[in-house]
């Protein structure tokens, strides 16, 4: 009885058998290059709308957003009125037709003459003898903060804590000086006051930014984007 015997592979063609096939390297490279791409968006791009999104929005919407600052500057509540300026109906929409979230004041404070020792101590005076309801909405620096996911984000690899990234438009009641990179605060205390980094661009992360920091980029004279590391 004869019996069927499967011929013997030859060295080269067992060793042609364990060798992967191309496509196996296709998918092994394809897989590594987004392991790189990944690693790459999640340490080095910034995930917040960019500084032309930010500009177009601006244009866009100029008479709204410049309109409700005028309003917020100077409303003044209405003795036994319990709407706050926010809640109002002519406010909500005009807030709505901007595309913007919220509107605030926020240091720095600009009172008279901010860059000398004499307004810095008049600012005191008045402190100290208690200010008006409604000054610091007056001269205070004002925030503006637009509607969207895209202005406000996590970064929990780039930064420990998972800390928080947003960009907002600030408007100043004057125009602040900006030398050698750095918008000036008013004097505080009988010196000259921190100030804020200001670059060309801030789609990128600034360098050595520091937790609670916020950096500028200017639009106008009195309007930048301001972009913050929050704690």
């Amino acid at each position: 009885m004869n019996s069927s015997h499967s011929p013997a592979l030859s060295d080269t063609e067992e060793a042609d058998t364990q060798k992967p096939s191309p496509r196996r390297y296709v998918v092994l490279l394809a897989a590594l290059l987004s392991v790189l791409a990944a690693a790459y968006y999640t340490f080095f791009v910034n995930p917040l709308a960019s500084d032309e999104e930010m500009i177009a929005h601006f244009n866009a919407h100029r008479a709204e957003i410049e309109a409700l600052v005028k309003s917020y500057r100077e409303w003044e509540p209405t003795p036994g009125e319990n709407v706050i300026w926010n809640h109002k109906p002519e406010t909500k929409r005009l807030l709505e037709r901007a595309g913007v979230w919220a509107v605030s004041d926020i240091a720095p404070i600009w009172f008279d003459d901010p860059y000398s020792i004499e307004g810095a101590a008049r600012f005191d005076v008045l402190l100290r003898a208690g200010t008006p309801q409604g000054y610091f909405r007056k001269i205070g620096t004002i925030e503006v903060l637009l509607l969207g996911k895209e202005y406000a984000r996590s970064s929990f690899f780039r930064y420990p804590k998972g800390a928080g990234l947003f960009k907002r438009f600030v408007y100043y009641p004057v125009r602040p000086r900006v030398e050698n990179g750095l918008l000036l605060h008013p004097f505080h205390f009988g010196r000259q006051g921190e100030g804020d980094r200001v670059f060309d661009s801030l789609n990128a992360f600034p360098p050595d930014w520091k937790v609670g920091e916020c950096v500028l980029r200017k639009l106008e004279p009195q309007w930048f984007i301001q972009m913050c590391r929050a704690t």
